[in-house]
């Protein structure tokens, strides 16, 4: 039994290790933030940019997202949609962007141009 406990215990504090370096914020996305790092964010969507690109914005920012078309089933998401998302940063040519590879919560706005973020 004492194996045992000792094997979930370090599972747990694996699973702990790699929540505390996931970044949940765009604010704490960087210039510096290296390609890779995994992130969650929570917001909706200002702007679609095309080519499967969204301006995402979270209570502290702005950040580009790319969600491939399995996650949204080909369907372009309009201005004020909630959306909670997994991915990892990647370096871009002018700044840092997301891309998804999990989208956990999607929930389009009635009326987006009345959209607010409510946390």
């Amino acid at each position: 039994m004492k194996p045992l406990i000792v094997i979930v215990m370090a599972f747990l504090a694996t699973v702990a290790q790699a929540d505390s370096q996931m970044l949940h914020s765009t604010a704490d996305i960087s210039a510096h933030t290296p390609t890779g790092t995994p992130v969650k964010l929570n917001g909706e969507i200002l702007q679609s940019l095309g080519e499967h690109r969204y301006l995402l914005r979270d209570r502290d920012g702005k950040v580009l997202v790319t969600l491939p078309g399995r996650l949204t089933a080909d369907r372009p998401l309009p201005p004020g949609t909630r959306l909670i998302i997994s991915g990892q940063v990647t370096q871009g040519e002018k700044a840092p962007r997301v891309d998804a590879a999990k989208l956990h919560s999607l929930k389009t706005a009635i009326n987006p141009a009345a959209s607010t973020l409510s946390y």
